[in-house]
Parts: structure tokens; C-alpha cells; sequence
């Protein structure tokens, strides 16, 4: 390979490793964010409170919040 070719190459390398970091830190703070709304319904539901309320509460359906309270 040329050595312009190989600098091609080389920077599609970084740039790909650079989008793909981007997007790992993204989806771990989606992750993050799910999982302290989570301990926050389940402790939400463990002081009695209606599934309901900790559904506005988190700003999640209740489909989700009764599929959390299943898993706890």
C-alpha cells in the first residue's frame, strides 16, 4: 500500500474508534440513567406508593415500572 493510502486508512481507523467510543458513551449513560430510575421505583414501591404516581413520577410507562417491580 501507498503511503497516502495507508494515512486513508489509518484515519478511517481513528475515526471509526473515535464514533464508536462516542456512541459507547452514550448508550452508557442511557444505561446509567434506566437503571437509577429503576432503584428509584423500586424503592418508590417499597414506601407504598401507586405504581402511577412512580410511573410520572420517573417519567416511565407503567408497563415499565411493573416490569421492574417484577424483576426486584
Amino acid at each position: 500500500m501507498c503511503k497516502e493510502m495507508e494515512e486513508i486508512h489509518a484515519d478511517g481507523i481513528r475515526e471509526g474508534f473515535e464514533e464508536g467510543k462516542e456512541i459507547g458513551i452514550e448508550v452508557g449513560k442511557k444505561e446509567g440513567i434506566e437503571a437509577g430510575r429503576k432503584e428509584i421505583a423500586q424503592t418508590m414501591a417499597s414506601e407504598g406508593m401507586s405504581i402511577e404516581m412512580i410511573a410520572k413520577m420517573t417519567k416511565s410507562s407503567i408497563e415499565t415500572i411493573q416490569k421492574w417491580l417484577a424483576e426486584a
